[in-house]
């Protein structure tokens, strides 16, 4: 018995090519990286219709975003939908350097998260060596001592942060003692 596979669904069949798109839900926090991803999405499926693109990138956003850009989603292309959801729902430059010179601290984060999102907030207005500098003021005096003598790339010491901090501030994990066992 012979198998024949003239009806099985290939990959110019519109059905299966639908079912490959997976659409992220939006990202109102990053909607340029949200885009990133759902075109790479486009790529994988190889759609490259604009209407098709336009209709993908509706449906993935929630109802207050779609609010947000009502007047675009009625007549607009998917380049236009982009631009305009990206503009609407990004950061002024002029906030980002703000957040960048005033408002960022370490926090939870490891001292290399905190310079990737500090280069990110810069973007290619800020130099690098100015970057390390605030970089550098962000972090626990200790790990600033340490890194004072050690050189390399802003990569290298970031790297080196890491170990620091993982050494000197390790997450501190609750322990209950049990009463009544007593070991001798």
């Amino acid at each position: 018995m012979s198998f024949d596979n003239k009806d099985a669904a290939g990959p110019s069949d519109p059905q299966v090519t639908a079912l490959a798109v997976r659409v992220p839900p939006f990202w109102r926090r990053n909607p340029e990286l949200w885009f990133v991803h759902l075109e790479a999405q486009f790529q994988m499926s190889g759609i490259t219709s604009d209407a098709t693109r336009f209709n993908y990138a509706v449906v993935g956003l929630d109802e207050e975003s779609i609010l947000l850009v009502s007047d675009v989603v009625k007549s607009a292309s998917y380049a236009q939908l982009k631009s305009e959801l990206i503009r609407r729902l990004s950061a002024s430059e002029s906030a980002k350097l703000d957040h960048l010179l005033a408002g960022l601290t370490l926090g939870d984060r490891t001292p290399s998260q905190l310079l990737r999102e500090m280069r990110q907030l810069g973007g290619s207005k800020i130099g690098d060596d100015l970057i390390k500098s605030l970089w550098l003021r962000r972090l626990p005096e200790g790990t600033q001592a340490i890194l004072a003598c050690v050189s390399g790339s802003l990569e290298e010491l970031a790297a080196t942060a890491d170990q620091v901090q993982e050494v000197y501030h390790p997450t501190i994990a609750a322990v209950q003692s049990r009463r009544g066992h007593h070991f001798n």
